[in-house]
């Protein structure tokens, strides 16, 4: 598999083109977001559709902290029930690169809502009260 370099932080990346299988029988469609030690890319999946994808970034298969994270993050997952939190439909950590299938939750990001920095007092009061009900459902499975 292919990987170049992040500028922002100088480790590798994945460089998945479009139809490229990435775990089993999921295939990439175009990368959504990097972090430190993952990726999150939208990807199809014959069984469920398109998905998004978090899957360990190259430096990491092989550690056992990112491995233990991904693994964390899947139970903790199994216990949040909200529809601001994107549901877990399977853990693939086993697999060559390591990965979470999540539903795909189509739209605009909060990143992208937040840069633009026009949010009418409403919308914020919505999003505020949407978000502020995630992690009260985070609260309630013991996690925050």
């Amino acid at each position: 598999m292919n990987t170049t370099i992040d500028e922002w932080d100088g480790k590798p990346l994945w460089l998945f083109e479009q139809g490229d299988l990435v775990v089993d029988d999921i295939r990439a469609l175009g990368r959504l977001g990097v972090g430190l030690r993952c990726e999150s890319w939208i990807a199809h999946s014959p069984r469920f559709g398109i998905v998004t994808l978090k899957v360990c970034r190259p430096h990491e298969i092989n550690g056992a902290r990112g491995i233990r994270a991904m693994r964390r993050e899947a139970d903790a997952l199994l216990l949040v029930q909200h529809r601001a939190v994107r549901s877990l439909i399977e853990p693939r950590i086993d697999a060559p690169i390591p990965a979470l299938v999540f539903e795909h939750a189509p739209g605009t990001s909060l990143s992208e809502i937040l840069d633009h920095r026009t949010v009418a007092p409403p919308q914020a009061l919505d999003l505020i009260a949407t978000l502020m009900a995630a992690v009260a459902a985070t609260h309630r499975a013991g996690l925050v």
